[in-house]
């Protein structure tokens, strides 16, 4: 027989999170290939540019994106190549990913700063994009 259900603590009801789908993918040319590239939020907002993961794709983001979007950001990430609904490349390498990113922050049509986040492969990326290009990172 089992044991019995230990009861919950009190606290605050959890909010039952929900995927919301981007828009539209667009594609942005990165050099002979297109990356293919999704936003949450309103296009005048501050956009935040989110990466993924090696072996993952910007559908990653689906249930944190809208989040940060409803804070008021424009949430933008983009799979990487080969990834998701990107070409495939003929080039693999960290500086090929690193110029990608370079376009999509371009592609964003805006001078300010973007505040970045990764995670695991994304985020060794962003660390180095802030260090590259800091007048682009913030």
């Amino acid at each position: 027989m089992p044991p019995p259900a230990r009861p919950r603590a009190p606290g605050p009801r959890r909010r039952r999170l929900r995927v919301r789908a981007p828009r539209a993918p667009r594609r942005v040319d990165v050099g002979g290939i297109e990356v293919s590239v999704v936003e949450w939020g309103d296009e005048t907002a501050q956009p935040i540019l989110l990466a993924h993961g090696g072996f993952d794709f910007a559908g990653t983001w689906d249930l944190f994106a809208p989040l940060l979007a409803d804070q008021g950001f424009r949430v933008v990430a983009w799979d990487q190549r080969g990834h998701g609904d990107s070409d495939m490349a003929a080039l693999y390498t960290w500086e090929a990913d690193m110029r990608d990113a370079a376009h999509v922050i371009e592609s964003l049509q805006t001078r300010d700063p973007i505040p970045v986040l990764g995670h695991s492969k994304g985020g060794g990326m962003m660390n180095q994009l802030a260090e590259v290009l800091p007048h682009r990172v913030g």
